[in-house]
């Protein structure tokens, strides 16, 4: 069986064999998927300059089970990739999700497309915590562990007015006055659920989505993660 000109990014490339390649792709409608590129670290192979992260590109590939064959690529639009420092650390944690959250085989066009999103506002320089935020949102949601922005834990609506605490994997807890542990509004859940908060509400719900992944890792670690400490030690801006 054939795929033919899939669009597709790609995730993680490592050495197989002499002079080829095993690849893994985020693609829009099959998900993640694992191929072969042979010969594609040649010396004379374009494929190497082309099987790069955050790449838009167009894949063929032949056969079924956990490896196909890569056969064509095709560069999909322009190919700009996150610049240094914060960006790039970004990039690297939402490859770094999809590598460890998604299974193979699995389409989930939410993702992908939220993944695309957050890539070309990484290329661009500008402000990416927005994506950022709402690409780990859609990836909770598609996995079936986002917590509910408009009920609290007790069946209740979440007030803009009100105060409200994360309870792992069950969802909001409203609180009255300081509990010692990290707070957000009612009013930032709502606008962040649906679909229009401005960069403040990105930022104070940046804990909340952090909470929500470490629960799906189960405790695995991330390497991104740790770049982004070394990167703090050494007197550098966190992404």
């Amino acid at each position: 069986m054939n795929t033919v000109l899939e669009p597709s990014f790609v995730l993680h490339r490592r050495a197989y064999r002499n002079t080829s390649a095993l690849v893994e792709l985020l693609t829009l409608n099959h998900g993640r998927v694992g191929v072969v590129a042979r010969g594609a670290l040649g010396a004379k192979s374009p494929r190497a300059g082309q099987l790069q992260p955050f790449r838009p590109l167009l894949c063929t590939w032949a056969g079924r089970g956990e490896l196909g064959t890569l056969t064509t690529v095709e560069d999909d639009g322009p190919a700009p990739r996150p610049a240094t420092g914060q960006a790039l650390i970004a990039g690297l944690y939402i490859n770094e999700l999809c590598m460890l959250l998604l299974h193979r085989a699995e389409p989930i066009a939410r993702v992908f497309q939220a993944y695309e999103g957050c890539v070309k506002q990484l290329a661009i320089g500008a402000n990416f915590e927005q994506p950022l935020r709402r690409f780990e949102w859609v990836m909770l949601q598609e996995l079936g562990v986002a917590v509910s922005l408009e009920l609290d834990v007790d069946g209740a609506p979440i007030k803009p007015d009100a105060r409200y605490t994360l309870v792992a994997e069950h969802g909001f807890k409203k609180t009255r006055g300081h509990t010692g542990t990290a707070l957000v509004t009612g009013h930032s859940l709502l606008r962040f659920g649906a679909g229009d908060a401005d960069l403040s509400t990105v930022r104070e719900l940046r804990w909340v989505t952090r909470e929500c992944i470490d629960a799906v890792l189960n405790g695995r670690p991330l390497r991104s993660r740790e770049l982004a400490r070394q990167r703090a030690r050494a007197g550098l801006s966190r992404p």
